[in-house]
């Protein structure tokens, strides 16, 4: 897989190994098109302090940084006339990096080739998908031609074909499952009236004047703008599937879309012709959980390993902001398991478990944290006085921890122990969601929130 997490991992086996040769497969066109970077679905994404660590790592952070916009703002549009930054900013942090998905592909794959290009060492494929894996005989096959391979990294999404060859022989326990809901993606310039460098987030909106079952009929959807270089925005229209916008969904022009927009978020305003078409020609994505109880793979006939990565390994559907950021953190400690396991014929494989032991726990650690938002009354008071705790403490103790938002975003704290602060009130929500309809809530996105 050639997105953030591959492309990174293709940095740092070449880094620390001269006399490897790297094979990289990515089924879509190659990066530096701008047109595929803007194609369809691909989003924006924020780079927080676990992202960015990562690529400092490896000389890599400038060239992703000047391709993206710093933001410290996240403004909740509550209402056309109230919105709240609701950002926390944990101390003397760096702003993160809102970057688009494909121009962060771009910068790390200019990098690789720039490096590497020339070296022999390195071959990349755009345009070509896995046809098949066999992990016990360490073999890929790509249009027909088999390859063998001493380390396959898995980096290939949430629908990830190692993954599959890897369960296929028993090598680990996912779960795959698709998030309720579904969104579309808006490339077109930020509003005027909007912050330029702010996130912003518009809960779901019924058409204007819908009450009761007439609104419940006709559905609800949200707004997620996140701002991109030019005074461009990477807007997402969110909705669930038990309140699916049936105009939006039903829409036959742009002038028709533009309109439901305008109609539902005037703050935010019509779309322009060119954002409305490319819409309405989407076809509505569908976000996924992805959980794994191992993230390697060591038994093959020819002491191969294989690596699972980022949404192929664990996947939170983007409802934390967390999806690049820890994937690119795998890479991380994909090279530290390297480094520690570096001699001796069965170093790949003690270095893949190795990986495994220590990311494994991240990942289901992560997930526990979908969980965490009130199930009911009773959470939503204990949330609430927790939140603003987590708010002004620091300010008068710094050994107070912000927020848990801030944590993930702003700090390298390990997911694991962040859960555990938190595990009281994680106790509280399920206590509290036992036996209600829908009570595994690890699943549900609010409606907007993506």
């Amino acid at each position: 897989g050639g997105g953030p997490a591959g492309l990174l991992a293709a940095h740092a086996l070449l880094d620390r190994y001269p006399e490897a040769q790297v094979l990289l497969v990515e089924r879509r066109s190659d990066w530096r098109d701008g047109a595929e970077q803007y194609a369809g679905r691909q989003y924006s994404i924020g780079l927080g302090a676990r992202g960015r660590n990562a690529l400092q790592k490896f000389g890599l952070w400038e060239a992703c940084r000047a391709r993206g916009v710093a933001s410290d703002a996240f403004i909740l549009h509550v209402s056309d006339k109230r919105a709240f930054n609701i950002r926390q900013n944990a101390g003397d942090t760096e702003p993160s990096c809102l970057i688009n998905r494909g121009a962060l592909c771009a910068a790390l794959l200019e990098a690789l080739l720039e490096r590497y290009g020339a070296s022999g060492r390195l071959e990349v494929r755009f345009g070509v998908a896995l046809d098949e894996v066999d992990v016990e005989a360490s073999v890929v096959r790509l249009g027909g031609k088999e390859e063998r391979y001493d380390l396959l990294v898995g980096a290939d999404g949430v629908r990830s074909r190692v993954r599959a060859a890897v369960m296929a022989v028993g090598g680990a326990a996912c779960e795959m499952r698709e998030l309720p809901g579904g969104l579309k993606v808006v490339h077109s310039p930020m509003p005027a009236g909007l912050q330029a460098d702010a996130v912003h987030a518009f809960g779901g909106r019924s058409p204007p004047g819908a009450k009761g079952d007439a609104a419940k009929a006709e559905g609800k959807f949200g707004i997620f703008s996140i701002p991109a270089p030019g005074g461009r925005a990477c807007t997402l229209l969110s909705w669930e599937d038990d309140s699916a916008p049936a105009d939006l969904l039903s829409a036959e022009s742009p002038a028709e879309l533009s309109r439901l927009v305008a109609e539902r978020f005037p703050t935010f305003g019509p779309l322009s012709d060119e954002a409305a078409a490319a819409v309405l020609a989407q076809e509505p994505t569908r976000a996924a959980v992805v959980q794994c109880d191992q993230y390697s793979f060591t038994g093959s006939e020819t002491g191969s390993a294989v690596v699972l990565l980022g949404d192929a390994a664990h996947s939170t559907g983007g409802t934390l902001g967390q999806g690049a950021n820890s994937a690119l953190q795998d890479v991380v400690a994909l090279d530290r398991a390297l480094t520690a396991h570096s001699a001796g014929s069965g170093a790949l494989t003690e270095a893949a478990r190795a990986y495994s032991a220590r990311q494994a726990p991240e990942g289901a650690a992560l997930l526990e944290l979908l969980e965490l938002r009130p199930a009911g009354p009773i959470s939503g008071v204990a949330f609430g006085l927790d939140a603003a705790y987590r708010a002004i403490g620091p300010k008068i103790n710094s050994e107070i921890t912000p927020g848990v938002q801030a944590q993930l975003t702003q700090t390298l704290r390990p997911y694991t122990q962040i859960v555990a602060q938190n595990e009281w009130l994680l106790k509280l929500i399920r206590w509290e969601a036992k036996g209600k309809k829908g009570g595994d809530r690890g699943g549900e996105k609010p409606a907007g929130v993506v």
